[in-house]
Parts: structure tokens; sequence; C-alpha cells
């Protein structure tokens, strides 16, 4: 990541890119972390085109994120409970980026494996596989396919 946001941040800039990071910020190496932040400043003007890049993410990670920060504003008094709407939701959810208008899933899954999910409520859901290729994991990791043709 340190070596992609050194290397990439002048192109990025010409091309008039917004770079933001989606995800967990906390468990990202300090070092690599400070690459990634520098480029988002450096970027924050872009406004052809706005890269996300989903790093340590998780949609229920950022959903119960989102609900902790509405509910310290309501416990301060910043918030009426009230005044909480799916707007406020995706506010804090998304941070005020845009709902996708079209998920293309590309690596033959067919499920958003907690990618997006609130963001994704409304979008176009195109998927790049053919069924007989599929593999059920249930969230883990697999067998190598070289032990899976054997069995």
């Amino acid at each position: 990541l340190r070596e992609y946001c050194r290397r990439e941040c002048a192109e990025l800039l010409e091309n008039g890119v917004r770079v933001t990071h989606l995800g967990r910020r906390d468990r990202i190496p300090k070092a690599a972390l400070r690459a990634l932040e520098e480029v988002e400043r450096a970027t924050a003007r872009g406004t052809r085109l706005h890269l996300r890049l989903a790093i340590d993410y998780g949609s229920r990670w950022a959903i119960t994120d989102a609900t902790q920060t509405i509910g310290r504003w309501v416990a301060q008094g910043r918030l009426d409970p009230t005044d909480i709407t799916p707007e406020v939701v995706r506010r804090h959810v998304a941070g005020g980026t845009p709902d996708p208008d079209l998920l293309i899933r590309t690596a033959g899954e067919q499920r958003l494996s907690d990618f997006l999910l609130w963001e994704a409520a409304y979008a176009e859901l195109y998927f790049m596989s053919d069924f007989h290729r599929r593999e059920r994991r249930f969230g883990g990791i697999g067998q190598p396919r070289t032990q899976r043709a054997a069995s």
C-alpha cells in the first residue's frame, strides 16, 4: 500500500482522481496509513473519478461503527433519536459518498460477501461467473484446487 501510494500519487493528481479509504484504519500499519492519508490529502480536490480503496473493510463493521457514532451523538445531546433517519445512517456508513448504481462481482462469487451492504441496496448487480464453476465455502477458505480435484 505504501509503495502504491507513493508510486501512483502524481498520476492520480494528473488525472483528477480523488482517493479515499473505506474500512478500518486502526489495523493498517502506521507507515502504510501515513502514506494512504498523504495520498488522500493530496487528491482531495480530484473531481474526475473517486477511487475508494476498501482496505480491511466489512459492511457489518461499517454499520456497527456508524451505529456507535450515532449512539454517542445521542448520548451527548448532539442528536435527538427522532432525527435518526436512513439519510443520517447513510452519511455515517458511507461517509457521504453516493450509492453505487452498479456492483460488478468479477471473482466468480454470486453474493455480496459483506461488501457495501447498506450502499448496494438499490444497485444493479452483475455477476461474471458460471454456476458450474462455483464453490460454496460458507466463509471458509476451502481446499486448493488440486486437492478438490482428487476428492
